[in-house]
């Protein structure tokens, strides 16, 4: 899908000692069935120096609905790993359901 970045989103705060959240672990646990909430960012839309356009989880659990958003640079940094988009759509399907919409 172009136009989009993908980050997965640690789970939790004490998480992010990034240990255990790899990209490797993040696929396994993809290929599990489990999910996570994941950012899209938009690559072709940024303002600023820290803020950038996105389409992100709305609440704070796995797989939740989405809404459009900005995100913080080091939000994504601290936060989020960088993911594939076969890897992210496993985790996040509602995501996708957004991205790929078409009208009719």
């Amino acid at each position: 899908m172009n136009g989009y970045a993908f980050y997965a989103e640690m789970p939790d705060q004490e998480a992010k000692s990034k240990r255990g959240f790899t990209r490797k672990a993040l696929k396994a646990m993809a290929e599990r069935g489990e999910h996570c909430n994941v950012t899209a960012i938009l690559t072709q839309y940024r303002y600023g120096n820290r803020l950038i356009d996105a389409v992100s989880a709305a609440y704070y659990h796995a797989n939740s609905q989405v809404t459009t958003t900005s995100v913080d640079r080091d939000w994504l940094r601290d936060k989020t790993v960088h993911i594939d988009e076969a890897t992210a759509r496993k985790l996040h399907p509602l995501l996708f359901q957004l991205l790929d919409y078409e009208p009719a």
